[in-house]
């Protein structure tokens, strides 16, 4: 099962996931996963760039539940930009609480008595070299919802369409491609734990 505020991104995931819908095997809800009873057990819950959008209550409500709704060998995933100090316009625009740190999830286990499997900085340094040129299409493209409140930035999130970053040209993929980027993923294999990444992908599990 998918979640999402959004209803354009539900639309979004729908059309790419076409066939796993028509075959029963993944279903798209377009509401609040904090809202929604569910009482089959399952093996995985996975958040992408959700968990900096909750309150502080919110946030330990969402890994209680993670608890209620996983099997007893579940994992809980999680994708959260991280590094406070490169706070920037996309955390504003997008309507972020926070950002992350590799601490943070270990406190996190340590509340919630889970076990920390695995944590990782992802996209450094790329990203990091790239943060002026992308902080400028973030703000050139989206600074007007600067004027939306936090839980309609934080809806209009789930959505987001700023040409060179999120969209590109087509000949843009013989220019950012597995080749082309082999380096920087040998790079970012070589820097997992750097406190500079600005994305952190955890794993966390019930046992």
């Amino acid at each position: 099962m998918g979640f999402d505020l959004n209803s354009s991104a539900c639309a979004n995931n729908a059309a790419l996931n076409h066939e796993p819908l028509l075959s029963g095997r993944y279903k798209i809800e377009n509401s609040d996963f904090m809202q929604v009873e569910i009482t089959e057990k399952v093996d995985i819950v996975i958040s992408s760039m959700v968990l900096e959008h909750l309150s502080d209550q919110t946030l330990d409500r969402y890994f209680e539940k993670c608890k209620v709704v996983l099997n007893s060998s579940g994992l809980i995933i999680s994708l959260v930009p991280s590094s406070e100090k490169h706070w920037g316009i996309e955390d504003d625009i997008a309507g972020h609480l926070r950002r992350f740190s590799f601490e943070s999830f270990e406190k996190i286990a340590a509340k919630h008595s889970l076990k920390l499997v695995h944590s990782a900085g992802l996209t450094y340094p790329l990203s990091n070299w790239l943060l002026p040129l992308s902080n400028y299409l973030v703000r050139r493209a989206e600074s007007s919802k600067l004027k939306l409140t936090q839980q309609q930035r934080t809806i209009s999130s789930g959505n987001r369409s700023v040409f060179l970053k999120a969209r590109f040209p087509s000949f843009f993929r013989y220019l950012i491609n597995r080749v082309t980027l082999a380096p920087f993923i040998w790079l970012q294999a070589a820097t997992i734990r750097n406190p500079n990444a600005l994305v952190i992908y955890n794993e966390l599990s019930v046992h």
